[in-house]
């Protein structure tokens, strides 16, 4: 029976079966059943306050790639939409300009926008990208699909008070005017949108930019923190929930604000848009720098940043060449976070995975994620498995 755990449960089973640190790796909780959501992570990816486009468009990618799990990121970016996409196709990209965000919050769009038109399948003109206000009605009808792009905002309103501005709340000019949502108390707007005919075949994805945000009152201000974020997924609720547990461990959090929107969310749960148990989600983090996919099929090489370490991918098998003395160690997982094959002590410079587990089974085709540690540095990236 195949084990899905936790990353810190992960690494106390792998210590307790004489794994030891073996494999640290970033994915965690998975199962067929629970919605995948990516947390990618990148805290150069914001230079005194303004974004770094290169480093933006980077994590964007990184975290699509991994959502689909495709190694090539044009097909990854296809691979969202559950029809092809082509000439014909026309995309809505809902986004958040709250007040202070700015350029680093167009930095994300954009990075998205252009990983769309690198699909080759799609041109700039086909993609609509809709700024917060107005009545969104006629885009939304227009469009074939819909990318929500929310910011991490701390919103209260002192007769309206919904917490948050997520990808819940973003979805409030899909059909009609802001107005006609912000009078409704019971705030029921919030699930409702996503889940009507005219949305809910739509919308497929909720792309959270959380490089900076804004936790410590709001709507109005500017950015109080810089998380260096995107959070992914095709579950709206989901994305909310992280956001909110990243926003509370800011130091200007406003916990109150924080728990009425995770009130929201467990009402959107509950009427069946997502979820905000934790239990029923598949997270991978990832971070840079060895992130990517990296030794595909072809026989391409790596060079990690740490070390000179080289990746290469044979074909039948994957060569890792740890140059020095130091104690190394190469870990294999699957994108669920499962052990699949593990060497310690190496004692020469090389070792080489022949796509088994440690029981000696192939592995299907697909990516894995591999860790090397050597020394005090740690490196990771993906291989991809094709017979």
């Amino acid at each position: 029976m195949t084990h899905s755990i936790s990353r810190r449960d992960f690494l106390k089973t792998s210590s307790a079966a004489g794994l030891a640190a073996a494999i640290p790796v970033s994915a965690v909780t998975a199962s067929a059943k629970k919605n995948r959501i990516v947390i990618a992570t990148d805290a150069t990816a914001v230079s005194n306050g303004s974004p770094v486009a290169a480093k933006i468009n980077d994590l964007v990618d990184h975290a699509i790639m991994t959502f689909t799990g495709k190694s090539d990121k044009a097909a990854a970016y296809a691979a969202l939409f559950p029809a092809e996409i082509s000439g014909s196709t026309k995309i809505l990209m809902k986004r958040n300009d709250a007040s202070g965000l700015g350029a680093v919050n167009t930095a994300v769009t954009d990075a998205f926008k252009n990983g769309l038109v690198g699909t080759g399948k799609i041109t700039a003109s086909n993609i609509t990208i809709q700024k917060r206000g107005g009545d969104g009605s006629s885009y939304t009808k227009a469009a074939t699909y819909i990318i929500n792009c929310p910011v991490a905002w701390e919103h209260i309103m002192p007769s309206n008070n919904y917490g948050v501005t997520l990808s819940l709340k973003n979805t409030m000019t899909y059909i009609g005017p802001p107005s006609k949502h912000h009078s409704d108390s019971t705030h029921a707007w919030l699930w409702n949108n996503s889940l009507s005919s005219a949305i809910k075949t739509k919308q497929v994805l909720s792309l959270m930019d959380a490089v900076v945000g804004r936790a410590g009152g709001g709507p109005g201000g500017e950015p109080d923190f810089v998380a260096g974020t995107i959070i992914v997924s095709n579950d709206l609720v989901a994305v909310d929930y992280q956001t909110i547990q990243l926003m509370k461990k800011q130091t200007k959090a406003k916990l109150v604000n924080l728990e009425q929107g995770e009130k929201d969310l467990r009402k959107a749960e509950t009427a069946g848009l997502g979820t905000c148990t934790p239990a029923n989600m598949e997270i991978i983090n990832i971070s840079p720098p060895n992130w990517g996919s990296v030794g595909t099929i072809n026989g391409s090489e790596k060079i990690m940043r740490a070390r000179n370490v080289r990746v290469i991918n044979q074909g039948k098998r994957v060569d890792f060449v740890i140059p020095g003395t130091s104690p190394k160690q190469v870990a294999i997982v699957d994108m669920m976070g499962n052990a699949v094959w593990q060497r310690r002590n190496i004692p020469g410079e090389s070792v080489s995975w022949d796509h088994t587990t440690v029981h000696g089974i192939r592995v299907p085709s697909g990516m894995y994620i591999f860790r090397i540690i050597c020394g005090g540095s740690v490196m990771r990236g993906t291989v991809m498995v094709c017979y």
